[in-house]
């Protein structure tokens, strides 16, 4: 890990029950079945977001299933998404940008490879940019917006804006109401009513 707050984030990810495929969210990847490089790949993601950790194995494992190039468009960005999440286990967060990036030129409408490009980003305090790719992901719908909200109000905290970053916690908390983690981050905060002029 190259930060805490790379720990962090990634914690928070962690702590929502994790749905197979990967990244605890409904639409975050397609399963491929069998014993294809994809599946291989999509099953290497799924362990370094479960447990945090990332092997050079895994990384093969994806490299293998993107060099299979020509493949269906939906196989490839699932590759490229898959390999940015155990390239973040590794602590590659360009090489984890650049993977989302791919996913995003192959398919804009992912909501998913922004959310994962936004993560990387803000562990590199890139927080505007950051910003943006977690409010594109919840405009495009993500399957647990609550991830979303999270972790652009981290973003939006680190770069200085005390209530967008209360009031995106405020609306992860309101969504996922057993996840933990927002309710704990809002308890950092006291709410001051401006006096009425």
């Amino acid at each position: 890990m190259t930060s805490g707050r790379y720990g962090i984030v990634l914690a928070a990810l962690l702590a929502v029950p994790i749905a197979v495929p990967l990244s605890a969210r409904a639409d975050a990847f397609v399963t491929t079945l069998g014993t294809t490089p994809f599946a291989a790949c999509a099953k290497a993601a799924a362990e370094a977001k479960r447990t945090g950790v990332g092997t050079r194995a895994a990384l093969a494992v994806c490299d293998q299933a993107i060099a299979t190039w020509p493949s269906p468009p939906i196989e490839m960005v699932t590759a490229y998404v898959n390999r940015s999440v155990v390239q973040l286990a590794l602590a590659h967060v360009a090489a984890a940008i650049v993977d989302t990036s791919a996913a995003i030129r192959l398919n804009p409408a992912l909501a998913e490879a922004y959310l994962d490009r936004g993560i990387a980003l803000s562990t590199q305090h890139r927080n505007e940019a950051a910003i943006e790719d977690f409010s594109r992901a919840l405009a495009l719908h993500l399957g647990r917006p609550a991830l979303a909200y999270f972790d652009r109000a981290m973003a939006r905290e680190d770069s200085g804006d005390i209530k967008g970053a209360y009031l995106d916690y405020r609306q992860a908390a309101a969504l996922s109401p057993a996840w933990d983690k927002p309710r704990l981050e809002l308890a950092r905060f006291t709410v001051v009513r401006a006096p009425a002029s």
